[in-house]
């Protein structure tokens, strides 16, 4: 029988999503998958019968709640749809995602946060990570507002490890060919991969110039997620190269001198057509330290205080401090800045 679910439509950073809240949904898991499914649109590659898109960073679904947690005033679980396959992915976070989690939670009345005033304090099921978001201001534009996140301690969340191989780089075989690797667990589980070893530049801003290195990075993770006795779909991965000019796929003009790597990601074997936060957290975390594949890349004159990652779509500026006690380095915090936008309000009908 068809019905009408209330529902949000959010932009965060270079994303957008569908925003449920989770008292609106039936409780059996199954339910809720058929629902989202159908409200983005999926199977169709077009999603012309639902509200998602055609590249992976809008087609997410979040589910929102008050939090019971002490100090924290909203959680929420984000839901990734499969671009050509009907499946709901629930192994990762978005960062993009949380600058809309955080206007939603204070334009709906679920926190009284307010420009300059007062944080909202979120908590990210799927990663087990803590947020604090800032709002800078309101109205920039119609809907939005410009917000600081700061993720705490966005280390270890999937393996426990900051580097759950126990090195900060490693080796891995393919087919007589090496390729060397920084296993993170930063933001998501993820792979960084030097580009030269898969004949990539790390300046390319379409999938089809990826494509023939799609097949070598699932092998990549298949080793990795072996090794650590996790699946494969739980492992992102990133290729890294040192700065570059090039021109972004929004026609901007990258210098090399304004960068400190440049970077790519792809995501459940899909080129990223911006770049995302979580993906941002792996790489600026790893840049900060000697000895990963991300910090040999870095240009050091180029960072003033902030890693500037080169990606397909411009440059993403982030902060990244760590610390490192008995040998161990730890992540401390991730801060960067972006928009947030609410797009519309309103109800999706679903079966």
């Amino acid at each position: 029988m068809a019905r009408e679910l209330s529902c949000s439509v959010y932009r965060g950073g270079n994303s957008k999503t569908l925003i449920f809240r989770d008292e609106d949904l039936p409780a059996d898991q199954d339910e809720r998958d058929k629902i989202f499914l159908y409200a983005i649109g999926c199977p169709d590659p077009l999603r012309l019968n639902g509200l998602g898109g055609t590249t992976i960073n809008q087609n997410k679904v979040v589910i929102i709640s008050k939090s019971e947690l002490k100090g924290i005033d909203v959680e929420y679980t984000l839901g990734q749809i499969g671009l050509t396959t009907p499946c709901v992915e629930y192994s990762y976070n978005s960062g993009n995602i949380a600058f809309a989690v955080a206007l939603y939670a204070a334009q709906s009345g679920m926190t009284d946060a307010v420009a300059g005033e007062r944080e909202v304090k979120i908590y990210n099921t799927n990663a087990k990570e803590y947020i604090n978001a800032q709002f800078i201001s309101f109205g920039n534009e119609p809907g939005g507002a410009q917000i600081r996140l700061n993720f705490l301690s966005p280390g270890g969340g999937m393996t426990g490890s900051l580097f759950p191989t126990g090195s900060l780089t490693d080796n891995v075989e393919i087919n007589n060919a090496c390729f060397r690797v920084t296993v993170i667990d930063a933001g998501n589980l993820t792979v960084l991969v030097n580009a030269s070893d898969l004949g990539v530049s790390g300046t390319e801003t379409s999938e089809a110039q990826v494509a023939h290195i799609l097949a070598p990075l699932e092998k990549v993770c298949d080793l990795i997620a072996s090794r650590l006795a996790v699946e494969p779909r739980l492992i992102k991965t990133i290729i890294v190269a040192p700065p570059q000019s090039y021109v972004s796929r929004t026609s901007m003009q990258i210098d090399k001198n304004d960068i400190s790597l440049c970077a790519r990601d792809i995501t459940l074997g899909s080129f990223h057509p911006g770049f995302p936060v979580t993906g941002a957290i792996a790489v600026s975390i790893a840049a900060v330290i000697p000895g990963t594949v991300a910090n040999e890349m870095v240009n050091v004159e180029n960072n003033e205080g902030l890693i500037k990652i080169g990606t397909a779509s411009g440059i993403f500026e982030i902060g990244a401090w760590t610390s490192k006690e008995d040998g161990k380095f730890r992540a401390e915090k991730i801060t960067l800045v972006d928009s947030a936008r609410a797009i519309m309000r309103g109800k999706v009908w679903v079966p």
